[in-house]
C-alpha cells in the first residue's frame, strides 16, 4: 500500500461532483448516524454503502463503535463492512459487490479505513469534512493500491491474516455461519478469481528472509520459508468527493461531541484545543 501526500489537498477533491439528490439523501443517512452514535458516547462519525445498481437501498450502515467495543479500529467503515459481509450470501463474491459501491460517510476516511477499503475494492467515497490529522483520502496523504507486477513485494503464506491489521479482532459470521475476516475475504476472492486477470496484485509487504523476535530473555526466531504465489488481481483507485454542502455539519457533530468531551480518552487528550483536531475520527 502507497501513499501520497498533498500540499492542500482541497485543491484535489472535486466537491461540484457531489451536488445530487443521491448523495444529498445519504449524506443525511451518515448524519444521522453520526447522531446516533453521540447518543451511545461514541465520536460522532457515521457512514452508509450504496451499491450502484440498487441506489435506493443501504447496503449497510453504521457509527463508530470504537468505546463501546474497547477497540480503536471499530471505525464505522469497518463496522459496515462487517455488517455487509454477515448479509451476503455464501456464492457472493464481497469484492464484486464492493467494486460498485459508494461509501458516504460524515469525515474523511483516516488512513487506516482508507487502506482498508481501497484492498476491499471499493469504487468511491464521498464524505463530509475533511480529517486534517489522520485524513487517506486526500486529507494528510491519499492512499494508493499496491504496487503492481513485477516490481511488488509478495507476501509469505503464514502472513496473510496479517494482511487486515485493520480488521484484527473483526471476524464475521456471513449468513451461512461461516465465519470470515474482511482483510481474508478480499484475499481468498483475489486468488480465485487470479486465472482470469492479466495484472499482477500483491498484499502488504512482508519481508520473506529469516526473522527473529526477541520477548523477554527468549529469542524466537522462524524461518518464513518462499513466498506464497503472487494473487492475479488488480485493485481500482479510490475515487474521493468532498459533500461540501455537509461539511458544516459534520464539523459540527465533532465539535458538539469533543466540547462535552470524550469520557474515554486519556486526560492530556480531553484538555486539549479543539479548533485543530475538530475532526480527528
Amino acid at each position: 500500500m502507497t501513499s501520497t501526500s498533498h500540499s492542500d489537498p482541497r485543491t484535489m477533491i472535486d466537491s461540484a461532483a457531489s451536488s445530487s439528490s443521491t448523495t444529498d439523501r445519504w449524506m443525511r443517512v451518515a448524519c444521522e448516524q453520526a447522531r446516533l452514535g453521540k447518543q451511545s458516547g461514541e465520536v460522532p462519525v457515521g457512514c452508509v454503502f450504496v451499491h450502484e445498481e440498487e441506489p435506493e437501498k443501504p447496503l449497510a450502515k453504521a457509527f463508530n463503535h470504537t468505546n463501546r467495543d474497547h477497540n480503536g479500529t471499530r471505525h464505522c467503515e469497518l463496522v459496515c463492512m462487517d455488517a455487509m459481509i454477515a448479509d451476503l450470501p455464501e456464492e457472493t463474491s464481497f469484492r464484486d459487490v464492493m467494486q460498485k459501491t459508494t461509501l458516504y460517510v460524515t469525515v474523511e476516511p483516516c488512513i487506516m479505513c482508507a487502506g482498508a477499503l481501497v484492498l476491499a475494492g471499493v469504487k468511491k467515497v464521498v464524505f463530509g469534512c475533511f480529517n486534517p490529522r489522520f485524513g487517506g483520502c486526500g486529507g494528510v496523504v491519499t492512499v494508493e493500491p499496491p504496487p503492481t507486477g513485477d516490481s511488488a513485494t509478495r507476501m509469505e503464506e503464514g502472513e496473510r491474516t496479517a494482511a487486515g491489521a485493520g480488521f484484527a479482532d473483526t471476524s464475521t459470521t456471513r449468513a451461512s455461519g461461516t465465519t470470515l475476516n474482511p482483510a481474508v475475504v478480499v484475499v481468498q476472492e483475489a486468488e480465485a478469481a487470479g486465472a482470469q486477470a492479466q495484472e499482477t496484485l500483491t498484499m502488504p509487504v512482508v519481508s520473506s528472509s529469516t526473522r527473529s523476535t526477541t520477548h523477554g530473555d527468549k529469542d524466537h526466531s522462524t524461518n518464513t520459508g518462499p513466498p506464497c504465489p503472487r494473487v492475479d488481481r488488480t485493485l481500482q483507485r479510490l475515487e474521493a468527493v468532498q459533500a461540501k454542502q455537509f461539511e458544516e455539519e459534520a464539523i459540527e457533530l465533532l465539535r458538539s461531541f469533543y466540547e462535552r468531551g470524550n469520557p474515554n480518552a486519556p486526560e492530556a487528550k480531553r484538555q486539549r484545543k479543539i479548533v485543530e483536531d475538530v475532526a480527528d475520527a
